[in-house]
């Protein structure tokens, strides 16, 4: 794996749980070897995975909430209630392309604010991972955090000291992909 990822909370979507959106997406990648991974993540632009996807091979890694338990399966993850479907993708929103007819990407849309993470090579997997061992690439002595409008976080591996209290540090990795062109953009 390279010490470069996207970090992303993952959890059900669209009225889909995440088996069957990571079965659309590995369609997407086996028909058109590549797929759009939507996010709404303030801090995570097509410019800004643009910059950070030209700096090295890239892994995604798509992890679980905060939270999870037996009654609670998707955590603190919130499912999303709107399902906009997009239509035409950017890479710098002046030309705008059609999503092929067979690509399912839905989200919140209306607000200009839907991007997708492009990404190939999409696998299941349960691995563990501890956040503390990952910084925010672009603030590399904050440690990597979300909240409502952060669910993803482009990310560098690099221990960082224990000094807060972070009950929710250790998640487990569902599935990885690899970042590739254009690396992000815009969706409509």
């Amino acid at each position: 794996m390279s010490d470069l990822a996207i970090i992303s909370i993952v959890g059900p979507h669209g009225g889909d749980d995440l088996d069957k959106i990571i079965n659309k997406k590995q369609w997407d990648v086996s028909k058109h070897g590549f797929a759009f991974w939507m996010t709404r993540s303030v801090n995570l632009s097509p410019q800004t995975l643009q910059s950070f996807g030209a700096l090295d091979s890239i892994t995604c890694l798509f992890i679980t909430a905060s939270g999870v338990s037996k009654n609670k399966p998707h955590g603190n993850a919130k499912a999303t209630k709107t399902v906009d479907s997009a239509s035409e993708f950017s890479m710098d929103k002046q030309v705008w392309e059609s999503v092929p007819q067979d690509f399912t990407i839905t989200g919140k849309l209306k607000d200009g604010r839907g991007y997708g993470i492009v990404i190939s090579e999409l696998e299941r997997c349960e691995e563990d991972i501890d956040l503390l061992d990952w910084s925010n690439y672009f603030k590399p002595n904050q440690m990597v955090s979300f909240n409502q409008f952060v669910s993803s976080v482009c990310s560098i591996k690099k221990q960082l000291p224990v000094l807060v209290h972070m009950p929710s540090r250790k998640r487990k990795v569902l599935a990885k992909a690899k970042l590739v062109s254009p690396f992000g953009v815009w969706l409509r």
